[in-house]
């Protein structure tokens, strides 16, 4: 079966989450011939880091191109956009109608990756690419979602919508084979901090904390603190025990294996990768107790109310308290970790693929 996935997310995003998802789809449909799926990509330049590091790895032959996104986007709606290859069904990897390739009469599918732009539409202030995500989600023949908790929120959003939909979580990364020792109270918090993140929430309970109990709070990827963060950290006297830094995969995989613990305010996810990660490292996880990542850690967590600065700090505090070594939720945390994986959320994409045709 010849899957064509299009070009959207990639150009959309240089590295990120969802074209972190399709990427290791791809991969795993490649490295599995069992499964029956041939991914076709009818383009063969891009920006997008985690393809073009795909590519490499599997000679895919996909090159990098430095153009402005802008001119990316005007290239392949002219060229890409408007050339189909023969294929048996599209996967659709956002929500432009552009794409739609009117043309192709086979089955379609897309994937349900959250609620945030209906949610919180206050963060966008640049053109919503997911204006159309509810026009796809009626139209398309099947939709994946990276959660349950993401279905039913698209279900309470959209009652309307009466697309088939299946559940296909995403997997863990590979992880590198060096351990490390962990630190006495180093706290990490990984990603965005803007909006519905609520990385606030976090640098206020950590400047409550006993100054005895706050050694280093560390903030990886999510670019430099703005002024305002700058400021809001000024005020509270703790600019020495905070920082940020932008880390490769490999940094990144370092500190959750040194971190005492991985903090995780956001008040939405739809899914909530770096939960996972922290799990499956070995990281004690301190986690908002939203739908999504209560659905991912179950009970391998530390948890708080979303936005509650005195119930986080009293949640930091206790953890802190304890040795770096004592984490209560390790070896479930562990085993937990297990139950996502790339080649299970492949087996169940191509499944349905297969039921569609």
């Amino acid at each position: 079966m010849r899957v064509l996935f299009d070009e959207q997310v990639f150009l959309l995003q240089k590295r990120g989450g969802i074209s972190r998802y399709f990427t290791e789809i791809i991969r795993s449909f490649i490295q599995h011939a069992e499964l029956q799926v041939e991914p076709v990509l009818n383009f063969k330049h891009t920006s997008n880091e985690n393809l073009l590091a795909l590519s490499d790895e599997l000679e895919l032959g996909i090159c990098r191109i430095s153009a402005p996104r802008p001119l990316q986007v005007v290239r392949s709606i002219t060229k890409n956009a408007m050339r189909i290859p023969r294929v048996d069904l599209m996967h659709h990897t956002f929500y432009s109608k552009t794409f739609w390739h009117s043309p192709f009469v086979g089955p379609r599918v897309t994937t349900h990756h959250d609620m945030i732009p209906e949610m919180f539409p206050g963060n966008r202030f640049y053109v919503n690419p997911h204006l159309s995500k509810s026009w796809y989600y009626r139209n398309v023949d099947h939709i994946f979602s990276v959660s349950d908790s993401a279905k039913q929120d698209l279900m309470r959003f959209w009652p309307d919508v009466h697309t088939p939909i299946s559940i296909t979580h995403l997997g863990k990364p590979e992880m590198p084979k060096q351990k490390f020792e962990r630190v006495q109270g180093y706290i990490i918090y990984v990603g965005a901090r803007q909006g519905y993140k609520d990385a606030e929430t976090l640098i206020r309970a950590f400047a409550q904390l006993p100054e005895y109990l706050r050694f280093k709070l560390e903030f990886l990827g999510g670019d430099e603190f703005s002024q305002v963060e700058k400021d809001l950290i000024g005020s509270l006297n703790i600019s020495k025990y905070v920082s940020q830094r932008n880390v490769t995969d490999l940094e990144l995989f370092e500190s959750y294996s040194k971190a005492h613990l991985f903090v995780f305010p956001s008040r939405y996810e739809g899914f909530g990768l770096p939960a996972l990660e922290a799990l499956q490292l070995g990281c004690r996880s301190v986690l908002s107790n939203t739908p999504a990542l209560l659905e991912v850690a179950r009970s391998c967590a530390d948890y708080f109310t979303p936005g509650n600065v005195c119930e986080l700090k009293n949640v930091l505090l206790s953890a802190l308290s304890e040795g770096v070594g004592e984490n209560p939720h390790l070896e479930s945390g562990i085993i937990r970790a297990n139950d996502f994986s790339w080649h299970i959320a492949a087996k169940d994409t191509a499944k349905v693929y297969h039921s569609l045709i």
